[in-house]
């Protein structure tokens, strides 16, 4: 392939992963705005869809649902990008990386605090959060026990989240980075806290 096709490709991959951000944005703006309206029982897949200017089948490739669309959940607990990354880095410690791989799988940042008071407006939502943490769980033990044996992956798994349900609490979350190293702070006091056990 010559450069030039080389850099069409690449420019084509970018303006359809653009494109399919705007339509996510677009249908999570939609979905949170109707349930703020009128709350979760009062909107519908198909007012959604209508307000964002897409289909039905459009919005199901992006969310299962109105609550994880106007939570903006990720369809996917852990992009496979990211699963690669942790099964190549094998070499590393185990929980350490997994805090990486949870704070880069997390759902948007910049809007932890708008979710969280979504949440707090509309407990209704608060299940489809604890299906999509269940859902990240089971994830991380899979792809955890690839790396240790099963008893070993499953305590991991639970510092990992019991240290990301903490750091949720918070009003804000600066970045990915910060969303990591607070999640590793938790999991080092967990740890001090365990060594008192008699």
């Amino acid at each position: 392939m010559s450069t030039i096709e080389n850099g069409e490709e690449t420019a084509a991959f970018g303006l359809r992963s653009r494109k399919k951000l705007v339509t996510r944005t677009t249908l999570q703006l939609a979905a949170r705005a109707l349930i703020e309206e009128r709350g979760v029982g009062g909107a519908t897949v198909e007012e959604i869809c209508a307000r964002a200017g897409v289909s039905p089948r459009t919005f199901f490739n992006y969310f299962p649902s109105k609550a994880a669309a106007a939570l903006g959940l990720p369809e996917s607990p852990v992009p496979p990008e990211h699963v690669e990354l942790f099964l190549g880095h094998a070499e590393g410690g185990l929980v350490d990386d997994l805090c990486v791989l949870v704070a880069a799988s997390a759902a948007d940042i910049d809007e932890h605090g708008a979710r969280k008071e979504l949440v707090r407006r509309h407990p209704e939502l608060a299940p489809t959060m604890f299906h999509w943490l269940h859902s990240l769980r089971q994830e991380l033990v899979v792809l955890a026990t690839e790396r240790a044996d099963e008893h070993t992956a499953r305590i991991a798994v639970a510092l990992v989240i019991a240290a990301f349900i903490e750091v949720q609490q918070d009003a804000q979350v600066p970045s990915r980075a910060m969303l990591g190293e607070r999640m590793r702070a938790n999991v080092r006091e967990m740890c001090a806290l365990g060594a008192d056990l008699r």
